[in-house]
């Protein structure tokens, strides 16, 4: 929603503000684009008027990942996305995506991840796994043997490795999505040793 006009979007604000009062937070949908295309101006217009928080699928910190899956954002313009949104006063959502490097960029995938979560230190995480969609593109790779998803305890191991190497100052890390094989809410790094425990035992 964030790739809509900054005017539109203070519209829809003051629309939600007059009309249903009761409403005490809004997020939206945003990627690097969406964020980079805006000034700190507009953004922190957008957080006067009530914008609490972006929810951005970064998926990858792996730019080799990123550009695999056409991702339309690098790694760099990611680390820029979080910067903008923190000056503006915005929570930055991070969603991420364990297996879609696949068997061949998998310990890539989940080293390079780790890496960028440090270097934006968000305060909110989301951990997904990656679904095969008959239909889509990453089905067809499958089929011509250009992806092979990894199995459960590959993904554990991501997990284990994102959450092992990341240095994160104060974060909700959740991977309670239906597609996640280790379901759990946590805050790290409290509770890095717990995870990391769990995890090894599941792998």
């Amino acid at each position: 929603a964030l790739i809509l006009s900054t005017r539109r979007l203070l519209e829809i604000l003051a629309a939600i503000r007059a009309k249903l009062p009761w409403v005490e937070r809004v997020s939206c949908y945003g990627d690097t684009r969406s964020v980079l295309k805006k000034s700190k101006e507009d953004l922190k217009a957008l957080q006067k008027a009530g914008l609490g928080m972006v929810y951005h699928g970064v998926e990858s910190g792996s730019d080799a990942v990123l550009e695999r899956i056409v991702k339309g954002g690098t790694r760099e313009e990611v680390i820029a996305t979080a910067d903008r949104l923190r000056e503006a006063g915005i929570q930055h959502s991070v969603i991420l995506l364990l297996g879609i490097g696949g068997t061949e960029l998998s310990t890539l995938h989940a080293e390079e991840t780790a890496s960028l979560l440090s270097a934006i230190d968000p305060p909110y995480v989301g951990v997904l796994t990656t679904t095969v969609i008959p239909g889509t593109p990453l089905h067809t790779s499958e089929q011509n043997g250009a992806f092979k998803l990894p199995g459960k305890f590959e993904m554990l191991r991501e997990l284990r490795t994102i959450v092992g190497e990341s240095e994160l100052s104060h974060c909700r890390f959740s991977s309670n999505h239906a597609s996640n094989y280790l379901p759990m809410r946590s805050t790290l790094p409290a509770d890095k040793s717990t995870i990391l425990q769990l995890s090894l035992i599941h792998i």
